[in-house]
């Protein structure tokens, strides 16, 4: 896992893998990671600067800089691994990582990919149970837009 995003994660909530339904996204089956803290995610530092003028009182932005923009620190990536029982059906599922809101245990975080489904789990890959076969998302999977998805909440 890498945050590509620009903030660390202050609490320690549970991240979810899940196996969806290849057609409706629903999930089939679900588990939480013991080992996986998401605040050690840590984001990139020192992004690149704007190019800054003054105007009157207040610097402005003048503009960015023709180098690409990126970390000058970039995050780094975090590995953890765990293994499950799946109770699911034989076949070909959708591998889903989803970070959990504790209060209600339901997905309530947006990860920095455009590789996402509404409701707020994000497809990794493909995995086989029992026969079928796995591996990399089809390319004509299509994504939901994480701008308009308004599913994701925290409850009380």
């Amino acid at each position: 896992m890498k945050n590509q995003g620009s903030a660390p994660f202050y609490y320690d909530w549970p991240v979810e893998v899940s196996l969806l339904d290849r057609a409706t996204h629903a999930p089939v089956w679900s588990a939480t990671f013991k080992d996986a803290d998401v605040r050690s995610w840590q984001p990139g530092s020192d992004w690149t600067e704007p190019q800054w003028t003054r105007s009157g009182e207040a610097e402005v932005v003048d503009g960015w800089s023709t180098e690409p923009l990126r970390w000058a620190t970039p995050p780094t990536t975090t590995q953890f691994a765990e293994t499950f029982s799946v109770a699911a059906p034989d076949g070909t599922y959708i591998l889903a990582l989803s970070v959990l809101d504790p209060a209600g245990m339901v997905p309530s975080v947006r990860f920095a990919t455009s590789q996402s489904f509404n409701g707020g789990r994000h497809p990794i890959g493909l995995v086989a149970v029992g026969s079928g076969q796995g591996g990399a998302l089809p390319e004509s999977l299509d994504f939901d837009d994480p701008g308009s998805d308004d599913s994701l909440h925290y409850l009380p």
